[in-house]
């Protein structure tokens, strides 16, 4: 058996950003705890903006995609958010495979990252769940009516900032239409009110991939709808 080399992750700061390099096969066993015990090392360091670099990876599987998307996971419902950057290649093609790159923000080169451009530059996404008036969709109840809860986001990954939103230093508000199962999963988007430079298309499908905590009535889960609004903000 021909021997491995460890695995190598180097961790530095650039700009209030985390970011982690990462040298060696990702796979199951020591390589993939290495890297979730340094993720889980600078978020409890109160790293909000953490960006891993792929791209020194010859390989990835299950086990390594698994560390992410727990760690993404963990890092939104503590307010932060992860990005990664890995170029062409089969670790790519299994990101894509996968749909790794839908659920987390993941670009070509770190100088393409939100976070490593300019303050006035960057940007600031939030989605909150709004219980706005949509009596008028006709697909299930609405949170708020009947004595339905509204549902609660578990993993809500951002959507990505687009490149002509940004040259146009875009600043806007997408409002979907959102329908919620019973299991806490998106069954419909649509948009209610729209806005330009293709960002109403990476707002549904970031949306699609959310999974919540399902609206209740009665102590048990329902499907209903609810009106999500997305703002994206230069600054």
């Amino acid at each position: 058996m021909t021997d491995r080399p460890p695995m190598e992750i180097n961790v530095r700061q650039s700009g209030g950003v985390s970011v982690l390099e990462v040298h060696g096969r990702l796979t199951i066993g020591e390589p993939a705890e290495q890297l979730h015990d340094a993720l889980q090392s600078v978020i409890k360091a109160g790293a909000k903006k953490v960006v891993v670099l792929l791209s020194g990876i010859p390989q990835i599987d299950s086990s390594g995609i698994s560390t992410l998307v727990r760690i993404s996971i963990k890092l939104a419902r503590e307010g932060g958010v992860l990005r990664l950057v890995c170029g062409p290649g089969r670790v790519r093609d299994a990101l894509t495979v996968t749909r790794l790159v839908e659920a987390i923000p993941t670009f070509e080169s770190e100088s393409a990252t939100a976070f490593s451009t300019p303050p006035s530059l960057s940007f600031y996404f939030s989605a909150a769940v709004s219980l706005l008036d949509s009596s008028s969709i006709p697909l299930v109840s609405s949170a708020g009516a009947d004595g339905i809860s509204s549902p609660s986001c578990l993993y809500c990954p951002n959507p990505n900032y687009t490149d002509p939103a940004r040259a146009a230093k875009f600043n806007g508000t997408v409002i979907m239409a959102v329908t919620v199962s019973p299991e806490g999963r998106t069954i419909e988007a649509r948009v209610a009110r729209g806005a330009p430079h293709g960002v109403n298309e990476t707002a549904l499908r970031a949306v699609r991939d959310w999974q919540f905590k399902p609206a209740m009535r009665e102590g048990a889960p329902v499907a209903c709808t609810i009106m999500i609004e997305a703002t994206f903000r230069l600054y």
